[in-house]
Formats: structure tokens, C-alpha cells, sequence
């Protein structure tokens, strides 16, 4: 189940908000491998109870959930934090309008420098 989206204060250009940093690797590894594990134990839940159990249509479900269970296990653990923070990514792209429409100045834009646009750097590794 997620949560929703807390509102996130105001920040000038140059500084970060805490709340708005990704969950780091190691948090993220932690998280999806701790949720794996947790899927690979119902799932030998449900394959202990397909033979403990009397047969009924409820073996059915309990096989079912045996079977698919890994599938959604193995994505789950393979999305990483992409997954989880598209929004995230989406909303820090996007601009951020004034509050009020007396903050926004009538003045034009300034055009766009050529030269602001992103730049691609190759390092190259010294050899010794």
C-alpha cells in the first residue's frame, strides 16, 4: 500500500529538502531484499499447507499463490528505487510556480543560453 505524497516546503533553487532525497543503495537493497525474503517464506507457507491441509478448492488458491508468488517476488526485488519514486522524479522536474499570482513577475523570461545546456564529460581512467 502507499502512502501519499506529503507536501514538501519551499526551497530555494540551491538548496535540498531532506524528504525529497531518494532512499539510498543500501536502504533500497536492504528493503527489496528483506520484502523477497518475506514473499519466499509465504511461499513455503502456502507449500507446506498444499500437503497438511485436506484437498479441497482451496489447494487450488494455496498452489496458485505457491506458483505465482515468486514472479511478483523476483520483479519486486529487481525494480529498485525506480520504481517506487517515478513521481518523485516527474515532480522535481517540473518547475516550480509562485503561490500567489502577485509573486510572478511581468517581466519576459530571459532566452535560454546556449551554452547552459547539459554537457556530457568522458574521464578517462590513468594509466600507470
Amino acid at each position: 500500500m502507499r502512502k501519499a505524497p506529503r507536501a514538501q516546503p519551499e526551497a530555494p533553487a540551491d538548496e535540498f529538502v531532506i524528504t525529497s532525497a531518494p532512499e539510498s543503495h543500501a536502504a533500497g537493497l536492504a528493503r527489496r531484499r528483506r520484502n523477497y525474503v518475506v514473499s519466499m517464506l509465504i511461499r513455503i507457507v502456502c507449500i507446506v499447507l498444499i500437503f497438511a491441509l485436506p484437498k479441497g478448492w482451496w489447494t487450488i488458491l494455496i498452489a496458485l499463490g505457491a506458483v505465482f508468488i515468486p514472479y511478483f517476488a523476483v520483479v519486486g526485488a529487481n525494480a529498485g528505487a525506480e520504481m517506487f519514486r517515478q513521481e518523485d522524479l516527474v515532480a522535481a522536474r517540473e518547475p516550480a510556480l509562485p503561490s500567489h499570482p502577485s509573486e510572478a513577475s511581468a517581466e519576459p523570461a530571459p532566452a535560454e543560453d546556449p551554452s547552459d545546456e547539459d554537457q556530457i564529460i568522458v574521464v578517462e581512467p590513468e594509466r600507470a
